[in-house]
């Protein structure tokens, strides 16, 4: 499907961090700003296309552009109930901020779902993201997640 394979690029895109390639993407993405990615039939859903807009709109060095896109993907994902979408889009939008109460409360947010709901990965995100810009510092009680499930005789 064209706009899952567009989204799924600009993710590489912005990874790589390469703004004209961003440009392209977000020019591509744009007419769809009020979409859900869902995967056949509602199978996956990768959340609000807004969320992938911020992300270029950032590489591309449209931070209003992004902005915007940000706080509309933080609305769209929590409407659609999508915690892990919506977690994603806190860390990919605090990573844009500077440092700040508005980045710091993004970044626990998304650790709190992460520890909520057994997410390693989200709380690694989480914990990079507050790394990387030195404005959080994750809270811990003792184990992790994966520990967690480990004492309870998960795998």
């Amino acid at each position: 499907d064209w706009i899952t394979a567009i989204v799924l690029l600009s993710e590489v895109c912005t990874g790589l961090g390469d703004p004209e390639c961003a440009e392209l993407l977000y020019e591509q993405l744009s007419p769809y700003r009020q979409s859900n990615v869902v995967i056949g039939l509602a199978a996956v859903c990768l959340g609000a296309t807004s969320r992938y807009l911020g992300n270029l709109a950032h590489t591309a060095g449209r931070a209003g552009d992004a902005t915007v896109h940000f706080e509309q993907a933080l609305a769209a994902n929590a409407a659609l109930r999508a915690p892990i979408c919506l977690a994603h889009t806190q860390l990919d939008y605090a990573a844009t901020l500077e440092p700040g109460p508005r980045a710091s409360a993004l970044i626990e947010e998304a650790a709190g779902t992460a520890r909520e709901l057994g997410l390693p990965w989200v709380a690694r995100r989480a914990a990079d993201c507050g790394a990387r810009v030195g404005r959080y510092a994750p809270r811990t009680h003792g184990q992790d997640a994966s520990n967690r499930r480990e004492a309870i005789g998960g795998a």
